[in-house]
């Protein structure tokens, strides 16, 4: 019976995680989550502090961290929706031209994280929105989220155009998100 409860506290799953395995949702960008086709789990690293002592100094935990920017590509629809979602979004977050165009970005839109039942609404909380990757299994199951917390979008690449393809190639576009957060968590 020992061997057993050894074998269920060292329990390995051998199946390994696929590339194309995943499902990026925005909750507020329908046509961007469709079309996603390449998106991160971005890096994390926390300094550290340095204690001065009389013999040398000494690096102790406790610094802040150090988020890296949420990086995903996209299809780009005929209809140019999924670039136009984000486009709006950044020009409304940065009023560029005046600000009025942040004013009706923030009348027009929908989005607000997701909050805990209660949460009384800011003007702050429609810059934000949530999003989550999930990871799927090799059958294909949801098997791990990671919940993105209050993202806003940093940039958006170009698109560009040639004549010179024989071939039809659909364009795609990078988007950069800052977040406050993440959280992993499994099913």
């Amino acid at each position: 019976m020992a061997n057993q409860d050894w074998i269920r506290a060292n329990d390995i799953n051998y199946d390994g995680l696929k590339t194309n395995g995943f499902r990026m949702v925005f909750h507020n960008m329908p046509h961007v989550t469709f079309f996603c086709q390449a998106a991160n789990i971005p890096g994390i690293s926390a300094g550290a502090a340095i204690q001065p002592t009389p013999l040398h100094d000494i690096s102790i935990s406790g610094d802040a961290m150090i988020y890296e920017d949420l990086v995903i590509e996209f299809l780009l629809d005929k209809d140019l929706k999924n670039f136009g979602e984000l486009n709006s979004w950044l020009r409304g977050i940065n009023k560029p031209d005046s600000d009025q165009q942040f004013i009706d970005w923030k009348k027009n839109t929908s989005m607000h994280p997701v909050y805990p039942v209660g949460h009384r609404y800011s003007d702050e909380d429609n810059l934000y929105a949530d999003a989550t990757l999930h990871i799927l299994t090799p059958k294909g199951n949801p098997n791990v989220r990671i919940a993105f917390r209050s993202i806003f979008p940093v940039s958006l690449s170009t698109v560009g155009f040639t004549s010179m393809n024989s071939d039809t190639e659909y364009l795609k576009a990078t988007a950069a998100f800052k977040y406050l957060t993440y959280f992993i968590e499994v099913d």
